[in-house]
Order: structure tokens, then sequence, then C-alpha cells
């Protein structure tokens, strides 16, 4: 980055297969926002390569990359509009596809929310998102990404503001995907990426290990005394 000596990220391989389920973790600075920008095609690295079915991507060619990927962050955007026209964010009104809303909201473990609204999916959500609890609107978040139908989710610290109980309620909603979808998640807390297929640990902008969580922590003594703690730097 512009005035900084040291790389963002350093010697980073990873192999990401197709339907799986992939947990990052590491400290803040670790390099895991770096990591998904140049995944995102927001980023170019300065050197190395991004294969996808061992082809070279093209940064030309964003506009297709960035079709197949959606991404869920910590924090959502949600206009003072319908949760229809949420969910199909940016799509014109004549052009929504309503069936598939219905889907995606079903997907993300809406329904119930929708049947208790009086107004259902047609619901003005209301300045600033004030009908909805921070799980509700980042379940609007997972259902917008799967509105779009991409194969590939990335969640960035979707869940780090949320407590305990609704962490683990939207965890359950995302894992539903594995061996339908392609899903990333990031995460400071270790406890959360327990059921990934795999777990990259960053630190400085390199990958220090990566395995199953269980492999993880028979591996590392670190792994196992920071189970449940948010890690910091």
């Amino acid at each position: 980055y512009p005035g900084k000596e040291a790389f963002a990220l350093n010697d980073v391989t990873m192999d990401i297969n197709c339907k799986s389920v992939i947990g990052i973790a590491g400290p803040s600075g670790s390099g895991k926002s770096t990591l998904m920008d140049i995944i995102l095609g927001l980023l170019e690295p300065d050197r190395g390569a991004f294969m996808l079915d061992g082809a070279l991507v093209g940064y030309e060619h964003l506009a297709f990359l960035r079709s197949g990927f959606s991404c869920v962050s910590q924090s959502i955007f949600l206009s003072d509009t319908t949760i229809t026209e949420n969910v199909a964010f940016g799509v014109p009104n004549e052009l929504i596809d309503h069936k598939l809303v219905d889907q995606a909201l079903a997907q993300a473990d809406l329904g119930e929310l929708i049947n208790s609204m009086p107004q259902g999916k047609e619901t003005l959500v209301g300045e600033n998102a004030v009908q909805l609890s921070g799980g509700q609107r980042q379940r609007l978040g997972i259902a917008r990404a799967l509105y779009r139908n991409a194969e590939v989710l990335i969640f960035d610290e979707a869940t780090s503001s949320l407590d305990g109980e609704s962490e683990q309620a939207i965890m359950r909603s995302i894992h539903k995907f594995s061996g339908i979808k392609t899903v990333i998640i990031v995460a400071h807390r270790l406890s959360t990426l327990k059921d990934c297929d795999v777990i990259y640990f960053m630190q400085d902008g390199r990958i220090l290990d990566f395995g199953s969580y269980p492999e993880l922590v028979r591996s590392h003594d670190f792994f196992s005394q920071v189970e449940n703690q948010v890690i910091r730097e």
C-alpha cells in the first residue's frame, strides 16, 4: 500500500475447492481484507497469480469475475424501501424476479419474519432498518447475496457485531450452503469457524498454518488457548 515499506501479503498460496467451506482467521492487520479484495478483483497483486479452474484470471474480465461472487460484510447497507427491493437491490422494480426473492428469503431463514409482518416482504424496513434486529439485517444481506445466485459467497466479518446466540444462528444458515456453494468466511473468533472444511490462519501477511479445526487445535497450543476468544494483536 502507498507509504508502506512491507507488503500486505507475502507468499500466500491457497487452494479453494469448489463447493467447500473455507475459514480465514487472524488478527487485525494480518492481511485478511487484502486477500478478500484480491479474490473479489478489487485489487490486483503486484506479483503472483489468481487462478480459476487452472486458468489465469485476467483483470480485464472483472465484470465476469464479479458476477460469480457475492460478499456479505459486517455492515449491511439497507435502503428505506421494502424487503423485496432490498433483496433485489439495484434491480428495477419491473424486473424483480419475485420467485427468486421468495427463494432467497427462505434460504436465509427469514420466512418466519416475513410471515409475521402484515405486509410480508413488501414491508418497509424503515430508515437505518429500524424495523429489523442486527441478526435480521445480516440475514437480509445473505438473502441479497443469494438473489444474485452467485457461485461463491464471501462472509467478511459478517457476524462479528452480533451476540453469541445470533452469531450461531447465522452460522447455521451459512453452513446450509455447504456442498451447494463455495463459501469463504472471514472471522476473528476461531470458534466461529469450527465447522469449516479448512481454516487458514493468517499473521503478518502470511499463512501461518491451515487445516481443519481439530487439526489446528491438536497441532498448536495457541489455537486451544484462544478457542472462544477474539483474536487480537
